[in-house]
């Protein structure tokens, strides 16, 4: 609960005078729950002595009036409550999915999207759910409870100690029992992850599916994930109902115990009839919260699990620190990999082979740096050393001689700018998509680029201009997309960019023009070029060939096509333009 407690209370301390205004309306709330039986027992007892009319038919209004009013007072402690929650909660939300995007690529690389979902907005919901009945139910009903056996001991103190003891007993047993559901409710949560991580892989691959046939493999993997949610249900539902079975004994216990004092004190002639039935009124009042106290604490088993992934996401660490202070320059600046070494982490914390070996090469500043191997030969994870997605294994990267890591990680990654092959496209304008949701770059400024890469016509077909609403990729040619992507980098104006397969959609006409505008655009950057395709780097100032990881051969393309045993010779013999394959 003390988890619970300081989670709700980091969320909802910016919401202190709301709170303080749901627990004035909650004390009230409460002293008018208790009072309405005192009007109760006075009616009863005014009615056998022989009272006025007109007393009792006031103290009937009276009655009444309070009735309304304490079902009103809940009502709106209802509505703060949820209000207090939810806006609390959708704080815990954002922050949440601030931590993992902030978090570094082997993190997002070991985490499916679908598990993703299933943790920031599912176990926040529960949550939720959980903080507006805290607030509600638990902080209320304690109240309550309090309040009740204070005044049953003002009425007799042995109905007091009676009903105290039986309360004790009850929450005693019950927070005995508070943790008995919690192992298989997380382990209902963990199948439910698994189950989403794996349609969000399927509908994702839904075209790869429908292509192959591979319905009988997504069907049964499918079938294999609902059993196992089915079956982690129902063993936490059988652990919660244990729970359920012994508060509603207790609660038996507890009638039993008030019906057998007030009928003793009353034909001792101890209490009179009212405050007999008081004391049945109080007692079922008293049950009322100590029942929903137990369905609470039931309840919180489950939340307890939620807490439990909340807490363990919020404290997955980012291997990639910003701790650097340092701006880089406004000026193309010269890039150095000092006997780097690179391994991907695997997914259970263990360290895969070394992907990367030795990696030592300068590109001096404005100059073009061709990179060329295989399909797996480590070109994509040399590139995003540079914008630290990840971090080197051993070695050190560097700008104009300074560590990558004694730089400002979010003025780094402004500098530098990367236009890969997969190009991902949002539901939104064509402003959003090119700007990233910025909105301090001027229109024209957006136009001016969209000419010069080579959009203009198809920017001329849209019925709305820049605010034209994209959905999704679909709307869009590969290449139309890719084009996009270019913009964006553009925009940035970055001082070193990477381009990465950029241009493997592309005709060779668009290629050509793109190359063109490229040229243009990135004068005085520094630009690194990761290809198949010999013909992509003709501009390139210096090459660098890999292999498995390890450089195999590098040196300015005149230097390497001179000679006759390089790899880049051999290339070329094969003939211009053929991929590496």
């Amino acid at each position: 609960m003390s988890g619970a407690l300081r989670l709700l209370w980091r969320y909802i301390q910016d919401y202190r005078a709301q709170f303080a205004l749901l627990m004035i309306i909650l004390l009230v709330n409460i002293g008018l729950q208790v009072a309405v039986p005192q009007i109760t027992r006075y009616i009863i007892d005014a009615a056998n002595t022989g009272v006025d009319a007109s007393i009792l038919q006031i103290a009937a209004v009276s009655f009444i009036a309070l009735a309304i009013v304490a079902q009103v007072l809940g009502v709106a402690a209802t509505y703060v409550g949820e209000w207090l929650s939810w806006t609390a909660t959708n704080q815990l939300r954002a922050d949440l999915a601030l931590h993992c995007l902030q978090l570094d690529m082997t993190f997002h690389n070991n985490t499916t999207p679908g598990k993703l979902v299933e943790r920031i907005d599912t176990d926040v919901l529960q949550v939720a759910q959980f903080f507006s009945r805290f607030m509600i139910i638990i902080l209320g009903n304690i109240v309550l409870v309090i309040a009740i056996l204070g005044v049953l001991l003002v009425e007799d103190w042995r109905i007091g100690l009676a009903m105290a003891g039986f309360a004790v007993f009850t929450v005693w047993i019950l927070y005995r029992l508070r943790n008995i559901a919690v192992p298989a409710v997380k382990a209902f949560r963990n199948s439910r992850t698994e189950l989403f991580s794996t349609l969000e892989e399927h509908l994702a691959a839904t075209e790869d599916l429908q292509a192959n046939g591979a319905f009988g493999y997504v069907f049964a993997k499918s079938t294999q994930n609902q059993q196992a949610v089915e079956t982690a249900h129902t063993k936490s539902q059988i652990r919660s109902m244990i729970l359920g079975v012994v508060a509603g004994l207790t609660l038996t216990l507890g009638f039993a115990i008030a019906f057998s004092l007030g009928y003793n004190l009353f034909q001792n002639n101890v209490i009179t009839i009212g405050v007999a039935y008081l004391i049945m009124s109080y007692t079922i009042l008293l049950t009322n919260p100590l029942r929903q106290l137990s369905f609470q604490i039931e309840r919180f088993q489950q939340i307890n699990a939620n807490i439990q992934r909340i807490t363990e996401l919020f404290e997955t660490p980012n291997r990639v620190i910003n701790a650097g202070t340092l701006i880089l320059p406004n000026a193309a600046p010269t890039l150095n990999f000092d006997n780097v070494n690179f391994a991907y982490q695997l997914d259970d914390n263990t360290t895969g082979d070394d992907v990367l070996h030795n990696i030592t090469f300068e590109l001096p500043a404005g100059k073009t740096l061709g990179l060329l191997g295989h399909t797996g030969s480590g070109k994509t994870t040399l590139s995003r050393l540079i914008v630290r997605l990840y971090d080197p294994t051993s070695g050190r990267v560097r700008l104009n001689g300074i560590d990558l890591r004694d730089y400002d990680l979010d003025q780094l990654r402004k500098k530098v700018g990367i236009v890969t092959q997969d190009v991902q496209l949002f539901r939104a304008t064509i402003r959003d998509n090119l700007t990233f949701f910025d909105k301090n770059i001027p229109d024209e400024q957006l136009r001016t680029i969209i000419e010069q890469i080579g959009l203009k016509d198809w920017f001329g077909t849209l019925p709305q201009g820049l605010d034209t609403v994209l959905k999704g990729d679909a709307e869009l040619s590969g290449g139309q997309a890719q084009l996009l992507a270019f913009a964006r980098v553009f925009l940035l104006n970055p001082e070193l960019v990477i381009f990465d397969e950029a241009v493997s959609r592309l005709d060779p006409i668009t290629e050509r023009h793109i190359e063109r505008a490229t040229t243009q655009l990135l004068q005085g950057c520094t630009v690194i070029i990761i290809a198949h395709r010999l013909t992509t780097i003709e501009q390139a100032d210096q090459l660098l060939i890999l292999e498995d990881g390890h450089v195999i051969e590098q040196g300015t393309p005149n230097e390497l096509r001179t000679q006759i045993t390089s790899y880049f010779n051999q290339l070329l013999k094969v003939g211009q333009g053929e991929e590496l394959v």
